[in-house]
């Protein structure tokens, strides 16, 4: 049974989209082939091409106006909502521009109101809603690939206030107030890059060079010297059910084992997916196979180890060709200039205190 619309004033109306939607999408392929794609001519628009609800035009695909004119239909305009109905099923741009022709690929449908029945803006937020998400997941179909039928979207019950001036309005409200919270965001995101940045740099510092006041030792070695790091153990199933000590993945904690392979404290850096990333684990713990693990810290101090492994950025030794891999081959033999044992124990100790 599909989802009603939301509790919505007297003046508004519902209707099925399609008593006053206008809702295409490519038929098939068309026999439209990736070799077909030119450097230009007339846009093909996909989802892939969808960011932050517009299209980013400059990444789209490009056919020749011979192509462009097969099939109408799906040929875009200024005004218009597209939705892509396979995959990340519901996901939105609204088209306000064109740099010219465009015209759409598979599994993306556009919509477009009839005889100027509603702003195509404020549909965008409708399809934005609770009440269509949930018309998406009642609606999808298939059993590895979902998706939405083209009919099942025309029967969507869609709700707008009766006047087209009071949509353009509440539309340029939310384009307003959605942009003052993508600017917050971004300010945010900024900030917050810029305090990694300075996290980064004191752990730089202060591994490399030390901390203020704080007479220390340096030797000059190669990493292996000082600690050994070693490939993790695969897990099955059954060892990665319940328990006490965590599963440590490249990503990090990915479970928890009754069967610990290694003593805490350790440190674990991500050697396949997620590379380079580094894990400080208190308890004893299983070191997944997709990281190596400090199988030796050759009497150094775990946790100066973790912050100094951290300096080295280890995602930028990758030597997979398809796949990103960490290989500990390449890392042993780095020169690096290592602190004595109580140097160790202070810097870590300030890093503490400041992170």
């Amino acid at each position: 049974m599909s989802a009603g619309p939301p509790k919505l004033p007297s003046h508004y109306r519902v209707q099925r989209l399609k008593y006053n939607s206008y809702i295409k999408g490519r038929v098939g392929w068309q026999n439209l082939r990736s070799e077909e794609f030119t450097q230009e001519g007339p846009y093909l628009v996909t989802g892939m091409h969808f960011k932050e609800g517009r299209v980013s035009w400059d990444d789209c695909y490009h056919v020749t106006p011979e192509r462009y004119a097969v099939d109408s239909d799906i040929h875009v305009s200024v005004g218009d909502v597209l939705m892509t109905k396979d995959g990340s099923i519901g996901k939105l741009a609204y088209i306000d521009s064109l740099p010219g022709s465009a015209c759409l690929n598979s599994h993306v449908l556009v919509l477009r109101p009839l005889k100027n029945l509603y702003v195509g803006r404020f549909l965008y937020y409708v399809l934005q809603s609770p009440a269509f998400a949930t018309f998406i997941l009642e609606e999808q179909s298939g059993t590895t690939f979902y998706g939405l039928t083209q009919e099942s979207v025309q029967n969507f019950p869609a709700f707008f206030p009766e006047g087209i001036d009071e949509q353009r309005q509440i539309a340029s409200f939310l384009d307003k107030a959605t942009a003052k919270m993508d600017d917050l965001i971004a300010k945010k995101e900024c900030l917050l890059n810029q305090l990694e940045e300075y996290r980064f740099s004191l752990v730089v510092t202060s591994v490399t060079k030390g901390i203020p006041n704080l007479p220390t030792l340096w030797k000059h070695a190669r990493l292996g010297r000082v600690l050994r790091l070693q490939r993790g153990f695969d897990i099955t199933e059954a060892s990665h059910a319940t328990g006490s000590f965590p599963v440590i993945s490249s990503g990090g904690f990915s479970g928890s084992t009754d069967r610990p392979m290694v003593k805490g404290p350790g440190v674990v850096v991500g050697r396949k997916g997620t590379l380079g990333t580094v894990h400080y684990v208190e308890t004893d713990y299983w070191p997944h196979d997709t990281t190596l693990f400090v199988q030796d810290f050759r009497g150094s101090l775990p946790r100066f180890v973790y912050y100094f492994l951290r300096h080295l950025r280890l995602e930028s030794y990758d030597v997979g060709a398809a796949n990103p891999t960490l290989n500990r081959n390449h890392v042993h033999p780095l020169q690096v200039r290592w602190p004595d044992s109580q140097s160790q124990l202070e810097i870590a100790r300030h890093l503490d205190q400041a992170m």
